[in-house]
């Protein structure tokens, strides 16, 4: 029986191939599905059996790849005309799983399980393995889309159990590997290696017992490369490099066995990601062409691109940089053509590399925003995931809590309907709408909690992640400074870092702290002016002297007084105490009559405002932030130093 269900489904494979090649010299889609049509109208004619039902099931699998929603239609109708014909099992679960296709390939998951289980029923009913192997991973594919993952590996370890008395087979190999790619997925590494290497042990043996150059033998080879490939990753994340080099051996060698340009492409990259992490540039930049070369007899190259940043870095290493910059500038060129292609950030850090070496500041500050740009789309597509995650969560909830409270007004119901027999059933029913009413309050009032504590949580992790992101940005910025010579840039690219942060160390208090939408002057200014102090490496020679009385700040304004405090600070450090100058700088924050009063005085001898050095751009920062706060700003000229209040 086993082996009949195998030669049936080649069989039905092959007869749709007939079908659709047959109709292949058609000039239009349109045509191709008048044919099907005249050859569905044929077979209303013939008799309600088994013979019949094997028919529409081959000619609905046809359908599912010309008309997917004729297919679903078909399955409607065919499973009505033969709703109670007396048929072998066998043919019953062929249907059911060719019908439970066509709803999984149109997304209803739901409908697609009903036809899978109803399969699976009738295979077992039949003693039919091969069925129940085939309608079992339809089964485990089903519950991968949901993302239980767990209840996959279930379904995929009974198919295991079905094809294990068949000993070293294709079917068990497969089956061995099947469940070692899901247990890879959950994470379990040591178990999923365990599984690969047995089906790779079962398929290599197998491979040794089959004729060689047929369509089994090229089977069994493809899946001992996947086994091999996949043990390669396992054993080079454990950092056990030279076995990693056997199995990346092993896969080279089966996969030039079946001469497919996948398999041969991603051995020759994985050998090469093995060579790179081992500082073995030489081998990796040979193992990468070849990929390439591969990859490029295939219609998508989706894999190809990936690989010219490692390439680059290897270059760059080298200081090559003209030879790294086309590799970046053709992965580049790549993404342009595919937008729907998330880029990959190495793309963008290698070409300030890139650039730094070639000495081209614009073009570095140019990628330096690509970079900050695209990696501030990926926190959003991932906060966005997160909030989706949290809102499908609560949505799942509020559906279990609509289920329960209409259950308990069944059973409010069921009470009005038994307790009408005097003022005694009245109060015991009174009472029980009481004590459910209280009790479904204090729930709701458990969940609202639970919600507010959740999104407290998501809040902080923004506040964390905008943290991260502006440390990044910092990070960049000191890069910057190694490759610039000119004194004047170097101070802009010096006061554009401590402005960023400024904004950073205000959402580090932000998510480290108990208060979500205040900021705590009294710890937010000190660290500035600790910040401030050690960029300039004024540490031992300038004091700053705090006064802060005011309480919390709002978020907004913390931000635009941190920018202007930064401003002033920087400006006292660099003009009223240069070159070591030892001084004191006070920093008042406090209430005068309605108004709030930042005022900060140096005891230096110019103002640090009207000088005729920098850029002119932290005055005009400044202007532009009291504007934000409605606030006025005033300058003073003291005996000793300056005094500038801003009051808003």
């Amino acid at each position: 029986n086993f082996q009949h269900m195998r030669v049936f489904h080649y069989f039905l494979a092959g007869v749709f191939l007939l079908l659709t090649s047959s109709m292949a010299g058609q000039s239009t889609p349109l045509t191709r599905q008048a044919r099907f049509d005249s050859i569905y109208q044929e077979m209303l004619s013939y008799p309600l059996d088994s013979q019949t039902l094997d028919t529409y099931a081959m000619f609905i699998n046809g359908q599912i790849a010309e008309d997917l929603q004729n297919a679903k239609r078909l399955v409607v109708e065919v499973d009505q005309k033969f709703r109670g014909v007396e048929l072998p099992p066998f043919v019953r679960g062929k249907f059911a799983t060719i019908s439970g296709m066509a709803y999984f390939n149109s997304g209803s998951l739901d409908t697609a399980m009903q036809y899978f289980q109803r399969g699976k029923t009738m295979f077992e009913r039949a003693e039919d393995s091969f069925g129940l192997g085939v309608v079992l991973s339809s089964i485990s594919a089903i519950d991968i889309e949901r993302g239980n993952l767990e209840a996959a590996t279930e379904a995929r370890l009974e198919y295991l159990d079905l094809v294990e008395a068949t000993g070293d087979s294709l079917d068990v190999g497969r089956a061995l590997i099947l469940v070692g790619e899901l247990l890879y997925e959950r994470d379990r590494r040591e178990a999923a290696n365990s599984y690969f290497t047995k089906g790779h042990d079962k398929l290599d043996r197998f491979l040794q017992q089959i004729p060689e150059r047929t369509d089994i033998w090229y089977s069994t080879l493809q899946l001992i490369n996947n086994a091999a490939y996949t043990l390669a990753l396992l054993e080079q994340e454990e950092g056990q490099l030279e076995q990693a080099q056997k199995w990346i051996d092993k896969a080279i060698r089966t996969a030039e066995l079946t001469t497919q340009p996948m398999y041969l492409a991603r051995s020759y990259e994985a050998s090469a990601e093995l060579h790179y992490s081992n500082g073995r540039s030489d081998e990796a930049l040979e193992d990468f062409e070849l990929a390439q070369q591969y990859y490029r007899q295939l219609d998508g190259q989706l894999q190809e691109p990936r690989m010219y940043a490692k390439m680059s870095s290897i270059y760059l290493d080298r200081e090559q940089p003209e030879t790294a910059l086309p590799l970046l500038h053709r992965y580049l060129s790549f993404l342009t053509s595919h937008p729907d292609i998330r880029p990959d950030p190495t793309v963008y850090r290698e070409l300030v590399r890139v650039h730094g070496q070639l000495k081209n500041p614009d073009s570095v500050v140019l990628y330096q925003e690509s970079l900050i740009e695209l990696m501030d789309s990926i926190y959003r597509i991932e906060t966005d995931a997160r909030v989706e995650e949290v809102q499908t969560r609560y949505e799942t909830e509020k559906k279990d809590a609509t289920i329960r409270s209409q259950r308990s007004e069944l059973d409010q119901q069921r009470r009005v309907q038994l307790l009408t027999f005097g003022i005694v059933a009245l109060l015991a029913l009174l009472g029980g709408l009481l004590f459910f009413g209280l009790r479904r309050q204090r729930r709701t009032s458990q969940e609202l909690a639970r919600r507010n504590e959740q999104n407290k949580f998501l809040v902080k992790e923004i506040h964390h992640r905008t943290k991260n992101n502006l440390q990044v940005l910092s990070s960049l910025l000191a890069l910057q400074n190694d490759y610039i010579t000119d004194p004047a840039a170097l101070d802009a690219v010096t006061e554009g870092r401590n402005r960023v942060q400024s904004i950073g160390l205000l959402h580090q208090q932000l998510y480290t702290g108990t208060e979500l939408e205040k900021v705590d002057p009294q710890q937010y200014f000190p660290n500035l002016g600790d910040h401030l102090l050690d960029t300039f490496g004024r540490e031992d020679d300038v004091e700053i002297q705090y006064r802060i009385e005011l309480p919390l700040l709002p978020v907004d304004e913390a931000i635009s007084l941190g920018l202007i405090a930064n401003e002033l600070l920087t400006n006292s450090l660099k003009y009223a105490y240069p070159s070591g100058t030892p001084g004191t700088i006070y920093f008042e924050l406090h209430e005068e009559g309605r108004q709030k009063v930042l005022r900060i005085r140096d005891e230096g001898g110019s103002s640090p405002n009207t000088t005729e050095q920098g850029t002119g751009f932290g005055r005009d920062l400044i202007d532009l932030l009291r504007l934000k706060l409605k606030g006025t700003i005033q300058e003073e000229r003291l005996e000793k130093g300056w005094t500038t209040v801003v009051r808003w």
